[in-house]
């Protein structure tokens, strides 16, 4: 189904026809043409915009939640990326937060990445949990630890985010699929 609150097409689209109905109206009946009746779809397309710009749903809290995350990385913050992290975090290698965190200043201290492009994000949310299949593409210093050869490195990873009580979201699970689309077992 179509969401009005993450696109303000649809309403917009509504705008333009009732717009065109009040023109077709006015034409058709001069003598009961009123200036109001333009201002109709003028505020119905500033709502369609407003409520895309002032309310986000939780597919864009999520998409905001990897982006700054992203973000933080390439710059360097893992403090960021803490905030984005839930407290009790765990997945196969890293049993808990603490341990990412090392894990994370190590490997970004040695990767000398540059730029991190998200080619594919699928995200799919539920009422208090939500995923995202994401592929990305590393780019590094020709010189990293991680790039013997080649700067450009291929990723895909598998994200579990939970909605804490003020309504923000966390990652609380990540799984590493495959790098350079060769599978991780």
């Amino acid at each position: 189904m179509y969401n009005i609150y993450e696109n303000p097409w649809l309403l917009f689209s509504i705008s333009m026809a009732v717009l065109l109905v009040i023109v077709m109206f006015r034409k058709a009946r001069p003598e009961k043409a009123r200036f109001w009746q333009l201002i109709i779809p003028f505020v119905l397309a500033a709502t369609a915009f407003g409520v895309d710009h002032f309310v986000k749903t939780d597919y864009e809290k999520i998409e905001l939640t990897i982006k700054q995350s992203v973000k933080a990385v390439i710059d360097g913050d893992l403090d960021l990326v803490a905030e984005n992290i839930s407290p009790d975090y765990s997945d196969q290698r890293n049993p808990s937060k603490q341990r990412l965190m090392e894990a994370l200043r190590e490997i970004t201290s040695r990767a000398g990445i540059e730029k991190i492009k998200i080619r594919q994000n699928l995200i799919k949310t539920a009422k208090m949990t939500g995923s995202s299949e994401l592929r990305i593409a590393v780019f590094m210093q020709p010189k990293s630890d991680f790039a013997p050869g080649k700067s450009l490195m291929f990723a895909k990873l598998k994200l579990h985010f939970r909605k804490t009580e003020n309504k923000e979201w966390q990652i609380y699970t990540t799984e590493l699929i495959s790098i350079n689309d060769d599978p991780l077992l």
